[in-house]
């Protein structure tokens, strides 16, 4: 498979070699409106103090190769006393695919959840394997798409398309480099290849014909004969 623009993690793979056949164009800010895809939602999405650290959960949404997956992001950020004289707080970020890994590290750091462990399952497994979602990913032509947050309400996010990002969102802890570029080329080669029906190409004689002209005269009537 050929990669046009940008760089994304799973790019190593391609010292394995290449069909250049396959092409996958991916974008910067191609994008697709946040109603036209399905999301999920988790209620444990909001800043709280928690002890000397303030702790943010925020959910990450990616379709990759027709299936979607449901993440977790965790924020968490020292609150530091200013007495103390120290200019900046610390602030570290956390990406999580699967509850073992939120239960691990909250338990780990003594955080607590609002959610319970059932809703955190539901959440993680939500629309993995919709065969609408899937079909509508094919009829839309999409390999990945990233939901961007813009703000406090839904309204203003969006999906990112086929963009290069996945390396942000910590993917690799998902699919391995080699793995998540296999699925690729096997998704644009196999699946959105065979959906894709090219314009037919119509021979230009039956093209005018068709519109009503003559393709020996190139108008609508052939000239008359004037007697002599």
């Amino acid at each position: 498979m050929k990669l046009i623009g940008g760089k994304d993690y799973y790019d190593s793979a391609l010292r394995f070699g290449q069909d250049p056949s396959i092409v996958f164009v991916r974008h910067k800010d191609k994008r697709l409106e946040e109603r036209l895809l399905s999301r999920s939602y988790l209620i444990d999405t909001s800043y709280r103090p928690f002890g000397s650290k303030q702790l943010q959960f925020e959910t990450v949404q990616i379709y990759f190769c027709g299936v979607k997956y449901n993440g977790v992001k965790i924020h968490t950020t020292k609150v530091v006393d200013p007495c103390l004289g120290i200019p900046q707080n610390v602030r570290e970020e956390h990406i999580f695919w699967d509850y073992e890994q939120v239960e691990s590290f909250c338990s780990k750091n003594g955080f607590e959840t609002y959610n319970t462990k059932e809703e955190f399952v539901k959440y993680f497994n939500e629309d993995k394997n919709s065969e609408y979602l899937r079909s509508k990913l094919i009829d839309l032509n999409i390999t990945i798409a990233v939901l961007i947050k813009r703000g406090y309400l839904s309204s203003d996010d969006y999906w990112q398309i086929d963009p290069f990002t996945l390396k942000d969102f910590q993917f690799f802890k998902v699919k391995d480099a080699f793995t998540a570029f296999q699925e690729i080329s096997m998704w644009i080669g196999g699946v959105l290849t065979k959906n894709y029906n090219p314009p037919q190409i119509v021979d230009e004689k039956i093209r005018i014909e068709k519109r009503g002209f003559d393709s020996k005269w190139s108008f609508r009537k052939e000239p008359k004969t004037h007697k002599g």
